[in-house]
């Protein structure tokens, strides 16, 4: 493709946003290409073209990790990988490693091959080292709640504790309960604005997706495909 025949759109354009310690900002996208970007420039991972981001000391994007950045560690070596990731210290993760363990629910796997075990499990460990991160903001893409039942009742507790001692959490999607249960705020990211919105109405547009995810993979699967998405359970709150 040529220069001249390239085309420049704006993802997020006058966009003003302020998150407070210990809010809980749900980012309603329903097209999908503006969540990430707005998350990221929270995050500090991200800078605008155009514009400032004023942003905490500290953040970490809670994210689903690449099979391929794991596939070769064990699982005690996928932690403090992922924890330099997140931008702790060795000190700070060695601090935090044996509640992190326990937490993820991994301690007779401590030396097990990542490429061995469940995915699952490995978002298990993810959530578990982001959300004891030292930090004052905590972006989450897909990752509000994972893992076994049992792992998954555990996740909303410890966000709310996490917003209890004034972590704010930037949320993008997530399940209609959790939005319900801790969103503060809810912004819809709409034309490349933000407009705030009712938090009991992104929790329906969070209902409304989930069920709209559900529907085309099992179509998926009825046509004989089968995409890698189809293990992540992740994305089905």
């Amino acid at each position: 493709m040529g220069a001249q025949d390239r085309k420049s759109y704006w993802i997020l354009r006058h966009a003003t946003l302020t998150v407070n310690a210990g809010d809980v900002l749900i980012l309603s996208d329903q097209g999908g290409t503006r969540g990430g970007p707005m998350l990221r420039m929270l995050c500090g991972l991200l800078h605008p073209d155009v514009g400032t981001v004023a942003g905490p000391t500290r953040a970490v994007l809670l994210s689903p990790p690449h099979k391929r950045l794991i596939k070769s560690l064990s699982v005690g070596q996928g932690i403090r990988m992922l924890g330099g990731l997140y931008g702790m210290t060795d000190a700070e993760i060695a601090e935090r490693y044996e509640e992190i363990v326990e937490f993820a629910e991994v301690r007779k796997l401590i030396s097990k091959p990542m490429d061995e075990i469940d995915p699952s499990l490995w978002r298990q460990v993810a959530f578990a080292v982001g959300t004891s991160a030292p930090v004052e903001l905590i972006g989450i893409d897909s990752m509000s709640a994972v893992g076994s039942t049992t792992f998954r009742a555990k996740c909303l507790p410890r966000l709310r504790q996490r917003v209890a001692d004034g972590t704010a959490l930037a949320v993008i999607g997530g399940s209609a309960d959790i939005v319900s249960a801790i969103g503060t705020r809810a912004v819809e990211l709409r034309k490349g604005r933000v407009v705030e919105m009712a938090v009991g109405t992104a929790a329906d547009l969070a209902r409304e997706q989930a069920t709209q995810r559900r529907e085309l993979r099992r179509a998926r699967r009825r046509a004989g495909r089968r995409d890698e998405d189809d293990d992540d359970d992740y994305r089905d709150f």
